[in-house]
């Protein structure tokens, strides 16, 4: 017998689920994140740590969120980072 592989979801059909099934209001979120970051995107930084949380802003855009102990490594697509071990 075949073993079964998951079906691929994007992450735009999740956020759709967690906005029209789940009642997340995605652009209170947005403006949430926004106001965390709005001093820090006005400097200039890269890295912008709230509390337990990075956000990573390209080009004066928060692209990625992180837990403050994940890294981003230089060369890595925008976006992407490490826990320092390798996903399977």
């Amino acid at each position: 017998m075949s073993e079964r592989l998951p079906v691929p979801v994007t992450d735009h059909a999740v956020l759709r689920w967690l906005e029209r099934a789940c009642g997340v209001d995605v652009e209170a979120v947005r403006e949430a994140i926004s106001g965390c970051c709005d001093r820090g995107v006005e400097a200039e930084a890269k890295i912008i740590v709230v509390d337990r949380v990075k956000f990573i802003a390209v080009d004066g855009v928060i692209v990625t969120t992180l837990h403050r102990r994940m890294r981003v490594h230089p060369g890595q697509k925008s976006g992407s980072a490490s826990k320092g071990r390798q996903r399977k």
